[in-house]
């Protein structure tokens, strides 16, 4: 068992853990197989309120990060359907599923990173896919990045990257709207941009 991201209820005095769990008694009572996210809400004194293991199929999932919208749960993370592939969905304040979303090529992927953004879901991941809904990945390793409607439908997605590899760190709003997504990459031509060296720093805003 393992928790991914905490975040604040609003202004509450309550906190949301997701995460993921291979925990036997955990997932025998939820009537899971093979792993799933584990959703935890508890009090500014540590104390669990309500907990949940969430899974909508017998494939494996962990949660990577959690974003409060309204009085909903909107979680990204990672699901175990063909290889690893990126698993987004929301929930209601009872822990309740509203919709999922699985979306991915034949190779790895997983979504690290949301952000709610003037009434959007943004998320950010990686892929190592080159049949991923006939988009062009430029590398190896590439950061994917998608905007969704609150409802679970596609606005648009994009992979974008180095010649070679990215790492995603972080994603945040930003003042107008808009988001700004942080990593390192070891390629030479990051964008169009060239890069001197390898392992440099990067950061774009979208």
């Amino acid at each position: 068992t393992n928790g991914e991201a905490v975040k604040r209820i609003n202004d509450e005095d309550k906190y949301i853990i997701v995460g993921g769990t291979s925990n036997e008694d955990l997932l025998i009572s939820s009537g899971i197989t093979k792993g799933g996210i584990l959703f935890m809400e508890i009090d500014g004194m540590g104390d669990i309120k309500q907990s949940k293991v969430i899974a909508d199929d017998q494939n494996w999932r962990e949660g990577l990060d959690v974003k409060v919208y309204e009085k909903d749960y909107i979680v990204s993370g990672v699901a175990g359907i063909s290889g690893e592939d990126n698993y987004l969905l929301r929930l209601n304040e009872n822990m309740n599923m509203a919709w999922s979303r699985t979306t991915g090529g034949s190779g790895r992927e997983s979504l690290k990173k949301v952000v709610i953004s003037n009434g959007q879901i943004i998320v950010a991941g990686m892929t190592l896919s080159n049949d991923f809904d006939g988009m062009t990945k430029p590398g190896e390793e590439n950061v994917y990045i998608a905007k969704y409607n609150m409802d679970g439908s596609l606005v648009w997605q994009k992979i974008v990257g180095s010649n070679r590899y990215e790492y995603l760190c972080d994603m945040k709003e930003t003042a107008d709207g808009g988001f700004v997504i942080v990593g390192t990459t070891a390629g030479t031509d990051f964008m169009g941009q060239k890069i001197d060296g390898v392992n440099e720093d990067f950061s774009f805003i979208v």
